[in-house]
């Protein structure tokens, strides 16, 4: 492995993870100074495989006893390393090489950490029975409150107004919150920043962001942990508030989710499953929507429609007031 600074997270009391990479897409609120042995490792460099014989699965994918590899076969040192996805004997392991990373980042628009975030929401599922859900969300008290939407709609604008305008509310999440059974909420506080794409219009060149300021209040609170009470469906359009009942909520709040993480239908975490029985996608898949029919259950449920992210913002301050 390359040499590159190394850091530790323990996420809640469910994950501990080591990452040594470039950059690690962790809050820091859950950086710790050291861990004793992570349950979950990062790593960005140059590796060898040496992990057993392992057989080509399709062109650019290889498979072995709990280890899967994605090489690209024309391009450089393109690879990306899975080993022990359950953690069934030792830690789980994502490695990739900096190549791998930028192809995705600069060529395909995509970041390596969304896979690494993938893996972590099976690992979650597999062994703690909780799940990602794709969602902003402020905390009152031990009252939680979530906004989810599809993508750039407002959802973490809308929080983040919500935190700007009223001293009593905390932060709990910017993209993703940790879901548990009946309506639990888990924090995963991403602290974000002003983000412009300045170079959106161009196909190899959208991915590029230039970040700015940080958009909380710099004393702002954090709830790391609380029962969902509302759950926020957002929607652009003429302004209203409708009260929606549980299945068309579960029904919305899986769609959002799935768009931004759809672990089951990922191509190298099928390829793993397909090669290690052990994996059982279709499982945990069950197991996630069960989490998100609950959570629709437990909580009130409202759909706001608004042009901007302040109105969300404003109509949402009713019902948590």
């Amino acid at each position: 492995m390359g040499r590159v600074r190394t850091r530790y997270f323990r996420v809640h009391d469910l994950l501990s993870i080591e990452v040594r990479a470039s950059r690690a897409e962790v809050p820091r609120a859950f950086e710790v100074n050291a861990l004793r042995e992570p349950s979950f490792r990062v790593l960005e460099g140059y590796f060898d495989v040496d992990k057993g014989p392992l057989r080509p699965l399709g062109l650019r994918l290889f498979v072995g006893d709990r280890v899967l590899l994605h090489r690209c076969l024309s391009y450089g040192d393109l690879r990306l390393l899975l080993v022990d996805l359950l953690g069934s004997e030792g830690p789980t392991t994502v490695a990739f090489t900096p190549q791998y990373r930028l192809f995705r980042e600069k060529l395909m628009g995509t970041s390596v950490w969304h896979f690494v975030k993938l893996a972590i929401m099976v690992r979650l599922l597999a062994s703690r029975g909780m799940t990602f859900v794709h969602a902003s969300g402020v905390g009152k008290g031990e009252e939680i409150y979530l906004f989810t939407a599809w993508s750039d709609v407002g959802k973490t604008r809308t929080a983040v107004e919500l935190i700007r305008a009223h001293g009593e509310l905390s932060w709990v999440s910017n993209d993703i919150a940790i879901l548990g059974p009946r309506g639990q909420v888990l924090a995963w506080p991403g602290f974000p920043r002003e983000a412009v794409r300045p170079l959106e219009k161009l196909p190899f060149l959208r991915s590029l962001t230039v970040r700015k300021r940080p958009l909380l209040p710099p004393n702002t609170r954090i709830t790391m942990q609380g029962k969902l009470s509302c759950l926020f469906v957002l929607e652009q359009g003429p302004c209203g508030v409708e009260e929606l009942k549980p299945e068309e909520a579960f029904r919305k709040l899986f769609l959002c989710t799935n768009m931004a993480f759809d672990f089951s239908s990922n191509l190298l975490l099928m390829a793993y499953s397909y090669a290690n029985p052990e994996l059982d996608l279709l499982a945990l898949r069950e197991r996630h929507l069960e989490l998100l029919r609950e959570a629709a259950e437990e909580a009130c449920c409202v759909e706001l429609k608004a042009r901007r992210p302040s109105n969300f913002a404003r109509m949402a301050r009713e019902f948590i007031s």
